[in-house]
């Protein structure tokens, strides 16, 4: 991957609980990883470490997605307008990532997964609308 400005994948974060010995380390990788308009950018970092891993996407460098856990449970996912919705372009990177991953979701995530897949239907009533009125 060279230097990982370049990098296109998710970066695992562990928390306290699984990585103790490199924890300040990793509340500064966070830090750096996150998109500026994260609280883990700032304040949040150490404390949502101290909760569960991050799971940070990737886009060529520049951080798409941000997934908090909380144990082994995922506690919320924020693209970058940092609006508790999973940005569309991104939906199906999570999924397949939780897919992979065996991921767990809380109530409150799945409730954006939900949400998301409700304006992926949408998007896609939308679109076949729109090439039968061409």
């Amino acid at each position: 991957c060279g230097t990982g400005e370049t990098m296109t994948g998710w970066v695992k974060i562990p928390s306290k609980k699984n990585d103790p010995e490199n924890f300040e380390e990793n509340v500064g990788k966070l830090k750096t990883l996150s998109h500026k308009s994260w609280c883990t950018k700032s304040f949040n970092a150490e404390p949502y470490l101290s909760e569960g891993d991050f799971h940070v996407y990737l886009e060529n460098g520049q951080p798409k997605l941000g997934v908090r856990f909380v144990g082994d449970e995922v506690q919320e996912i924020q693209g970058e307008r940092n609006n508790s919705r999973i940005p569309q372009k991104y939906f199906e990177t999570f999924k397949a990532h939780q897919k992979e991953g065996d991921i767990k979701l809380r109530n409150s995530a799945q409730e954006e997964v939900k949400q998301a897949e409700a304006v992926k239907i949408e998007l896609e009533k939308i679109k076949r609308k729109l090439k039968r009125s061409k």
